[in-house]
């Protein structure tokens, strides 16, 4: 035991050293770099604030590109829809007042799927069952970070350079217009989607704004519109979102992990294992595509792979709660009550309403005689 110890001092030891180092690295070519920059500066200041500026800005854009890799901001513009006088009777509509009927639509559709996004996290972490695997959707966005926006001259959109860096920007253009005796909306994407939608009233305007609303948000961010038509119990049309999803961006394992997800809701258990594991061999890394595929696996009697990528997801993740419980539940069946008691206990840590993690705790305790624990988790 002192040999381990030892050995996991000095490892320490040299890693210090070794960001000692780095560190000295940093500050001396810090040092050095505004060391020169003062001489610059004295000698010329103009030329010194302008070298200091364009150093700054070097730095803003390089921090924002790294969050915009990591934590982007999505944004979808919707230009004022552009329209021919119409001579159909009852309809007078601005261009900048339709583009807010769809972006009121879309932001709708966004505040419903974070409200069930967030009550599924407090459950349960990840419910595969209901269709809803996520709060984070696509590329490291979530829905806090979806904006929807009518174009228009803000100042202080046009000095948050911050903000426009980090966002990736899906500009939205539409027009109504009059076809013989029939009205057309019409709405666009400059990445090459587009629908449209026949109207003969203000309440089918509505309904033309909501469809189009819903085209967008399928082509912007499929997941969105999965987890709604999953919510609203229509599991097939969100497996037609998430096909065209993978259609569209094959080499995306988020899009395979959703389409898993939609397939293993239905009866299409062995599809949903095949798009596990294309989402797990694109990133071997994510500790959710893990698991799904274990809870798949579990389904499929498969207890040994179940296993094994539970506990996958968990060295990635150790505050996994769903996987904490699923693997402590499974191990628990096996009657391998010892092995489940921690992980159950570190799901309730980790997430102290966790019901199911709660329920399978208390079992485990009975079934180890532990009535005490028993009776002190029941009156909490």
């Amino acid at each position: 035991m002192q040999h381990v110890i030892a050995k996991i001092g000095r490892l320490l030891l040299s890693v210090l050293k070794h960001i000692t180092r780095w560190l000295a690295v940093v500050g001396h070519v810090a040092v050095r770099l505004l060391s020169d920059w003062w001489k610059v500066f004295l000698d010329k200041p103009v030329s010194g604030l302008l070298l200091l500026a364009v150093l700054a800005s070097a730095m803003i854009a390089a921090c924002a590109a790294l969050l915009r890799k990591f934590k982007p901001i999505s944004t979808i513009r919707i230009n004022a829809f552009t329209h021919v006088p119409l001579t159909a009777s009852g309809f007078c509509v601005a261009g900048t007042a339709l583009a807010n009927f769809v972006a009121d639509e879309l932001q709708e559709m966004l505040t419903r799927v974070g409200t069930a996004t967030a009550k599924v996290n407090e459950n349960t972490g990840l419910d595969l069952q209901s269709g809803i695997a996520l709060p984070v959707l696509a590329n490291n966005v979530s829905v806090a970070d979806i904006q929807v926006e009518v174009r228009g001259f803000s100042v202080a959109t046009a000095l948050s350079v911050w903000g426009l860096l980090r966002q990736h920007q899906h500009v939205v253009t539409g027009d109504l217009v009059q076809v013989g005796n029939e009205v057309w909306v019409r709405a666009r994407i400059a990445e090459g989607g587009s629908w449209e939608a026949q109207i003969k009233d203000y309440q089918q305007l509505n309904n033309a704004c909501r469809e189009i609303a819903r085209g967008l948000m399928e082509y912007v961010c499929p997941p969105v519109s999965g987890l709604l038509y999953a919510e609203e119990g229509n599991s097939n049309k969100a497996e037609d979102v998430y096909r065209g999803w993978v259609a569209r961006e094959p080499h995306n394992y988020q899009a395979h992990f959703y389409l898993g997800g939609a397939l293993a809701s239905g009866e299409a258990r062995s599809q949903a294992i095949a798009e596990y594991r294309t989402a797990r061999r694109l990133n071997p890394r994510s500790a959710e595509v893990l698991y799904a595929y274990a809870y798949a696996m579990e389904v499929e009697g498969e207890d040994v792979e179940a296993e094994s990528a539970y506990r996958q997801a968990i060295r990635i993740n150790s505050h996994f709660a769903a996987a904490l419980n699923s693997l402590g539940a499974l191990l628990l069946e096996k009657n391998r009550t010892v092995e489940a008691v921690p992980l159950l206990e570190k799901a309730i840590e980790v997430q102290p309403q966790f019901s199911k993690a709660l329920a399978n705790l208390v079992a485990a305790y009975f079934k180890l005689g532990r009535y005490d624990d028993v009776i002190r988790i029941l009156g909490q």
